[in-house]
């Protein structure tokens, strides 16, 4: 008789993961991803949905609609708490006259946007005909009769004020030779490309404006740019600048610093980091986000992949996407987003959180440059949040003691006890131990001379996976569909 003993163990290695913005709060309500196999339809304008279109729902009151459609809503959530709306004004008030229905033929929920089913109890409003699940009626906005053009012109959108330009920004895609693919994210791709009036070295990220629309994230490009152009005039030695800005029919491109020693993320799986590499790169970090925080700037999305190394071979915090402006010490913000691994515990909580989350994800960059394995794990989203909640930190490697002592203090649940908290922020971690003897004028200067230096060969830097990718760019067309929403993008 053969007897086999299987035992499992989960793998703890760090795994590339991309930022995400979970949940949106928008007049009370709280918009999700949604994604649904069989069709249904946007609530807004009352088009098809599917899995193939970026979509949203209200997890208090099930409102789906189109991620661009979002900005239309315009109706408060009847499920959020006052003080959640108490700013929202709406001026259209027409309840709809709902009557209890059999259902005959095909309808769809014009609150849920799931189709009515025969079995199903439903409602129909006997002035706009629209339908409705039994189980919905109750959240059903004032909206009888509004069409989706009253929609748009009630919600007043209206896009970025055209700023005046500094210099002539007449620069193409043909103005680059793309040379290889650096990196890829969810609106598009980062490539290496000589910019051939100068003969520079850039990194372009490429960005399609139809993603961008779909996914209502232009606010969050907008940022983006607006941030890249605090910390480019002047530039800060620790935060990646930017070199150019401009699009065409298709895309948007950002043209930054190219900094040719990869990402920690990449250096982190080829092998351990030295004590005294760590304590430098955690000085650069420290003093890139005290910037940040001190121009109101909120990160989020602090991780060893946003972390890159110059040619000679300081760190610089990169990618701006998350980012927040107009947020002071004590300023709550509420959208869940972030990247799974280093999101905060309070992120996670939904009950709001301020600039203090991004000293936990310094506290995950830490361990994890230490320990080479994040400090939380699960299979899910769900078992990583769930281990992020409840769980404590364990240390496996011989980590001296001052730096668990930091690591455990940044990976305070508690926001109000962790190191960093409030109006100390920076100046309360620069006190603690592990950063002792460290002269912080040295460190902006940039007078410390790293004990690594990387390596020309871009294959010792980036991912071979992306590197050997086809260089291909999606040919623009004369057709202007998306230029109202990008004016200030050169």
């Amino acid at each position: 008789e053969l007897k086999v003993k299987l035992s499992f163990e989960r793998e703890t290695k760090l795994i590339r993961k991309n930022a995400e913005i979970v949940c949106v709060y928008k007049d009370g309500h709280a918009l999700e991803n949604y994604y649904n196999i069989a069709p249904f339809y946007c609530c807004v304008c009352n088009n098809i949905a599917s899995l193939f279109f970026e979509s949203y729902r209200c997890y208090k009151c099930k409102f789906t609609c189109h991620k661009k459609c979002a900005n239309y809503i315009l109706f408060k959530c009847p499920c959020a708490k006052s003080i959640e709306t108490e700013k929202h004004t709406i001026r259209y008030d027409i309840p709809h006259v709902l009557q209890k229905q059999s259902q005959l033929g095909l309808n769809w929920c014009n609150q849920c946007g799931n189709r009515i089913s025969s079995s199903e109890s439903a409602f129909k409003c006997t002035k706009c005909n629209q339908h409705f699940h039994e189980s919905c009626s109750s959240f059903v906005f004032k909206s009888c009769g509004m069409e989706y053009d009253l929609r748009i012109k009630m919600a007043d959108f209206k896009p970025p004020v055209s700023e005046v330009q500094e210099k002539d920004s007449k620069i193409e895609i043909s103005d680059f030779l793309l040379i290889k693919v650096l990196g890829r994210g969810s609106f598009g791709k980062v490539m290496l490309a000589k910019y051939k009036p100068e003969s520079s070295i850039i990194a372009l990220k490429i960005l399609k404006k139809e993603s961008i629309v779909n996914a209502n994230d232009l606010v969050y490009l907008e940022l983006e740019r607006k941030i890249l152009k605090l910390v480019s005039l002047p530039p800060h030695p620790f935060l990646m600048k930017m070199e150019y800005c401009f699009q065409d029919s298709k895309n948007i491109y950002f043209g930054t610093e190219f900094l040719a020693g990869g990402d920690l993320f990449h250096l982190v799986s080829k092998g351990k980091f030295s004590y005294q590499q760590i304590k430098l790169y955690a000085c650069e970090i420290l003093l890139g986000l005290e910037y940040l925080h001190s121009k109101n700037v909120i990160y989020r999305d602090m991780k060893l992949d946003n972390v890159l190394l110059c040619e000679d071979g300081h760190a610089k915090i990169a990618d701006f996407g998350l980012c927040k402006d107009n947020i002071g010490p004590m300023t709550i913000t509420h959208t869940y987003c972030g990247t799974p691994d280093t999101i905060a515990p309070e992120i996670i909580l939904e009950g709001g959180y301020t600039k203090d989350v991004d000293w936990w994800s310094y506290g995950v960059v830490i361990y994890e440059m230490f320990e080479t394995e994040p400090p939380f794990n699960g299979a899910t989203n769900g078992e990583m949040c769930a281990a992020i909640l409840e769980k404590e930190v364990e240390f496996n490697s011989d980590i001296p003691s001052v730096a668990k002592d930091l690591i455990l203090k940044l990976l305070q649940k508690d926001p109000k006890k962790r190191l960093g908290s409030g109006e100390n922020d920076a100046n309360e971690i620069k006190s603690h131990p592990f950063f002792e003897n460290v002269n912080w004028e040295d460190v902006y200067n940039r007078t410390i001379k790293p004990e690594f230096i990387p390596k020309s060969n871009l294959t010792d830097n980036f991912d071979s996976y992306f590197i050997e990718e086809p260089i291909l760019i999606t040919p623009t067309s004369s057709i202007r569909k998306y230029d109202e929403y990008f004016k200030n993008f050169n």
